[in-house]
């Protein structure tokens, strides 16, 4: 039996009694059409029955293959599957908030932010975060956990949005590099190749693909990650100086989201 395998039965296994010692009853897994949430749906299916598995489609200006793959990867997994746009509610949400009085007057002021970038990862992260109150009034409903789609790569360096996809209850991949999320996915039958051979993207803005945006692909953060930890994997030599310093950057600019928020102790420094 290969590592791979070990692995996917390990998860399953940990899966399983994960929903048990929580006393819940399903595992509900936001469907991006994507290579991770596809590897954790079919892992939760194998690990309680596809019976107890929901997945959702929460399309926000999102491109039509999300859905299209989503879906054919629940037909696959013959799981329950709803889709709850929201792309009207969050459009309100948007101006309303931008076009408040006070807020309105002072981003005119200049005393907020209201560049291209900022505004840009403003909807982005949004977007996240009502997707994961969508996933926790859904979880509620059906007596059931959260389920994180997140790897070990994007863990590491804060590659996620605090309080949106990062808000979960149980991240059963979070401890496989992004390169090990595709291993694994060549042993799981159910998922699509159309999914497989998707480049990686968050689709919070048009054309927006993961390696553009961290400007290095997958390949390349997961040897520095692995040089970072002195973890000496065959399949991660080869790493790039350069690359070494922009990802170790990146990881001391969000190590805030890995953390639960400080509290202050009385009587003591915090």
């Amino acid at each position: 039996m290969s590592l791979a395998n070990n692995d996917i039965n390990d998860v399953c296994g940990w899966l399983s009694r994960k929903m048990s010692e929580a006393r819940k009853q399903n595992y509900v897994i936001g469907l991006s059409g994507g290579i991770d949430s596809a590897v954790v749906a079919t892992l939760c299916t194998r690990a309680v029955g596809k019976d107890r598995v929901f997945g959702i489609l929460m399309p926000i200006h999102s491109n039509a293959e999300d859905s299209i793959l989503a879906t054919e990867l629940a037909n696959n997994l013959q799981i329950d599957i709803a889709s709850v746009d929201v792309t009207s509610a969050f459009d309100r949400w948007h101006t309303d908030l931008l076009e408040s009085p006070k807020i309105a007057v002072y981003l005119t002021a200049g005393h907020l932010k209201s560049d291209p970038e900022t505004l840009k990862l403003l909807r982005a992260n949004s977007m996240a975060r009502m997707r994961m109150m969508n996933l926790y009034s859904i979880a509620a409903l059906c007596n059931g956990l959260v389920v994180g789609t997140t790897n070990k790569t994007e863990a590491m360096i804060g590659y996620f949005t605090k309080y949106g996809d990062g808000g979960v209850d149980i991240e059963p991949i979070a401890d496989f590099y992004k390169t090990e999320i595709y291993e694994i996915a060549e042993k799981l039958e159910e998922i699509p190749e159309g999914v497989k051979n998707r480049k990686p993207t968050a689709g919070l803005w048009d054309n927006q693909t993961d390696e553009d945006e961290l400007g290095m692909t997958y390949d390349q953060l997961d040897k520095a990650l692995a040089k970072l930890s002195g973890f000496q994997g065959i399949r991660f030599q080869g790493f790039e100086e350069d690359i070494v310093t922009k990802v170790r950057e990146m990881i001391l600019n969000n190590m805030h989201k890995t953390y639960l928020p400080p509290v202050f102790k009385r009587g003591g420094v915090s």
